[in-house]
């Protein structure tokens, strides 16, 4: 976002840059240099050969988000994200793709929108019986999900393979916060709780 927008709301000022204006994406990632694309547009095709490789160039790593749905909306399919950043991307996306043949291995692209966090918090919600739901429950949840995978997933580039993740730890968020208003925990709450792995399996 570029401060001298005319039309800029008010809320996204703070974030904005104060830099000239950029013709395209590609010249916009040279000049910023980003080690992440994440992609919300609904613009299916938006991440192009070219701007995938100008961010393989810029990274060892480069991130990729393509996370518009439906698949024909996607920014990029899973296989040209990583058939141009020459199978280094660590790509996600919004809609599943299936695994991807590259360079002697199979890639496993993973979901990386609502996928574990809504889930995982929905059913907290119903567990508790919480009577609203606030920016700390999701803050909460943004926090504890990365701590349910371990290292060498991250180090794959294999994001949120395993629903099962999601199945305790917002629950026990959700009952353990004092702050959150909530209902008797009933002995049906038990037996949601108990049940919780087994839905995600």
């Amino acid at each position: 976002m570029i401060a001298g927008r005319k039309d800029l709301p008010e809320h996204k000022r703070p974030f904005a840059q104060d830099r000239a204006p950029l013709p395209d994406l590609c010249a916009a990632i040279e000049d910023f240099k980003p080690t992440a694309l994440i992609g919300a547009s609904g613009k299916g095709g938006l991440f192009t050969e070219s701007v995938l490789r100008t961010m393989a160039r810029l990274n060892e790593r480069p991130i990729v988000f393509a996370l518009s749905n439906p698949t024909s909306k996607a920014e990029c399919t899973a296989g040209q994200a990583y058939a141009w950043t020459d199978g280094r991307a660590v790509f996600a996306s919004g809609s599943p793709f299936d695994p991807v043949p590259f360079g002697g291995r199979v890639h496993a692209p993973g979901q990386g929108n609502n996928s574990f966090v809504f889930p995982g918090v929905g059913l907290g919600l119903l567990i508790c019986g919480a009577r609203r739901v606030t920016d700390e429950m999701f803050f909460a949840a943004r926090r504890r999900l990365p701590r349910r995978f371990p290292k060498p997933i991250w180090d794959r580039a294999e994001f949120f393979r395993s629903r099962r993740a999601c199945a305790k730890w917002p629950l026990r968020l959700l009952l353990l916060s004092r702050r959150l208003p909530m209902r008797r925990i009933t002995p049906r709450s038990r037996d949601r709780w108990t049940c919780a792995p087994k839905q995600f399996a």
